[in-house]
């Protein structure tokens, strides 16, 4: 009996324990989502259908290059992207350890290029318009570069004249863990991430 008694003594404090360490080290709630996709009526559908779901939203409409993956946003989208920590600067701590902090300000000097390799420093839009960039660290749109390789920012009427194909970015936050609510969500690219980062 005392065995017994004490193998339920052993088993629930490895119990009790392996949660709080699950809490603690484990999974930990993240609440922002980005979506980009090209069709802004699906983008407007999933929205309408998850507002229950959305705490705060920002929905822009940038431009896109596919021909080089790059994902072309104004200095006032840039601003607006910074202020949702919607943008982070990646840094490489191991062969698959990547570290991400959000950008505190946005280039004062433009245009910028951000990109993991760095080659590029000009990028021609689909009319043949050449823009030549400084190509700064590698930044990404919420915490991956499955959206796109690069970020190009021009000035907001840089961004006016520039021809590539427009497509919704919308970066939300969420009021439940967005690991949970993802699947709730329709567009061709999501991806959560943290916005305390």
């Amino acid at each position: 009996m005392k065995k017994l008694l004490t193998l339920i003594v052993t088993i629930t404090a490895a119990v009790v324990g392996g949660y709080f360490l699950y809490a603690k080290f484990g999974h930990q709630p993240v609440h922002g989502l980005v979506i980009v996709d090209p069709q802004q009526e699906r983008l407007n559908t999933t929205l309408k259908t998850q507002q229950q779901e959305i705490a705060t939203k920002l929905i822009l409409t940038a431009k896109y290059q596919k021909s080089t993956d790059t994902l072309v946003i104004s200095a006032q989208q840039a601003q607006q992207l910074v202020a949702r920590k919607g943008l982070k600067k990646v840094t490489k701590k191991g062969k698959d350890d990547y570290r991400f902090k959000a950008l505190t300000q946005a280039p004062a000097t433009l245009p910028v290029i951000y990109s993991k390799n760095g080659s590029t420093d000009k990028l021609i839009d689909q009319q043949g318009v050449i823009y030549r960039a400084k190509v700064r660290d590698y930044v990404v749109l919420g915490q991956t570069s499955a959206f796109t390789k690069n970020i190009l920012i021009l000035t907001n009427s840089d961004f006016q004249q520039f021809h590539g194909t427009k497509t919704q970015v919308a970066v939300l936050t969420l009021k439940d863990d967005a690991a949970k609510k993802i699947s709730s969500f329709d567009g061709e690219s999501l991806q959560i991430f943290d916005q305390d980062l």
